[in-house]
């Protein structure tokens, strides 16, 4: 018995000494890999998106037949850089025929009225849409319909298509680049072409110039076509007083001509001189042409018609890259060479054809749509 009694209590005096080698030879390994282990887990679990599942489907009904991993899903991030969140997938507009709008902005968008005033038509269920020959009556103006659907007012009257996004048009001599003008002058809001009654111009081209202006029926469009940043090319041919030194010229336009609002340059394409047997008939033609509205004697005393008496006149095609008022005016009359005649041949890629008539517009190429739509996609 004592020595049952004296071996007890030695194991009790051994007993922490035996605890703390199976520390040291088993756990204190153990632990200290676990501890380098779990910082690379954090930077590896840094660049996981967590998402929470709706409600709907994390029911309570559902908890005991779905495992854990329907409840939370680990989404690995494309932008893991930062720990950031993903980069969204953008949208795939390709079929834009596919894609169906509210009734009202439909109706709306193809100049029937404003939405609020088609909001009502809609609700008197005046509006049908032609589907397979048959006139079926749209139930409201939150139904879906395509933009491009044939659509009738009270079944007979046919609401017109979504105007394209551009239309070219030649703008003659003595119009306004406005759609009215308080002074009766003649201006782009006589024109009678229904083509472009739901569209704006895009800029303006001067009283006295001549050429291409574009319609458009897209706001952002407009905007990628008019900002200086987007650089897009405009190209005109103006006749000018003189015998242009063409390689003076292509330096001055290339190193940028100060004028009263601002320093632009331009590119320089190439010069032609007019024969001088057709001088004396381009300027008189110019001068029998004014408009009623200025007097003749008022503006040979203010000197407007200093190139009266010209006898060399030249043709400057040049490309400039933004659209100041009268800059193309101002910059070669900077440079010596001052301008009685300004026509606009191009826009981007976008030509005014030789068969298009001052007067008359037309649509776009396959070649200058595409053009259009990168520009808008860009």
């Amino acid at each position: 018995m004592v020595i049952r009694k004296n071996s007890m209590k030695a194991a009790c005096i051994l007993r922490p000494f035996f605890l703390i080698v199976i520390y040291l030879v088993t756990l204190k390994p153990l632990f200290a890999l676990v501890s380098s282990i779990i910082p690379t887990i954090a930077r590896r679990m840094s660049s996981y998106q967590l998402f929470r599942i709706p409600a709907s489907s994390t029911r309570r009904s559902a908890w005991n037949s779905q495992s854990i991993h329907n409840v939370f899903i680990l989404q690995m991030s494309t932008n893991n850089k930062g720990g950031g969140r993903p980069v969204p997938r953008k949208k795939n507009n390709k079929n834009k025929e596919n894609v169906f709008f509210r009734a009202d902005r439909v109706l709306s968008n193809r100049g029937w009225g404003s939405r609020s005033e088609c909001f009502e038509l809609l609700k008197k269920k005046r509006v049908f849409q032609e589907i397979d020959s048959k006139m079926i009556c749209i139930l409201g103006p939150k139904q879906k319909i395509s933009m491009n659907a044939s659509i009738f007012i009270d079944g007979k009257k046919e609401v017109p298509k979504l105007p394209p996004l551009l239309r070219v048009y030649h703008k003659p001599k003595w119009v306004l680049s406005v759609m009215n003008d308080s002074k009766g002058r003649k201006n782009l809001g006589d024109l009678d072409e229904k083509s472009i009654s739901m569209m704006h111009p895009v800029g303006r081209l001067d009283y006295d110039s001549s050429g291409l202006l574009l319609f458009s029926s897209n706001g952002k469009l407009t905007q990628k076509l008019l900002h200086p940043s987007n650089e897009v090319e405009k190209e005109y041919t103006a006749l000018v007083v003189g015998n242009v030194d063409e390689e003076n010229l292509k330096c001055k336009l290339s190193q940028g001509v100060k004028t009263s609002i601002g320093i632009f340059p331009a590119t320089l394409v190439d010069t032609t001189v007019i024969p001088e047997n057709e001088v004396k008939p381009i300027i008189d033609d110019i001068i029998s042409n004014l408009p009623q509205e200025y007097d003749i004697v008022k503006l040979e005393k203010n000197g407007h018609l200093f190139f009266k008496n010209a006898s060399e006149l030249t043709e400057v095609n040049l490309v400039v890259k933004e659209g100041k008022h009268r800059m193309v005016r101002r910059i070669l009359a900077n440079s010596g060479y001052p301008v009685i005649g300004l026509k606009r041949y191009r826009l981007g890629s976008i030509k005014l054809q030789d068969d298009l008539l001052p007067g008359c517009s037309r649509e776009l190429t396959q070649e200058e749509d595409v053009w259009v739509r990168e520009l808008l996609e860009s």
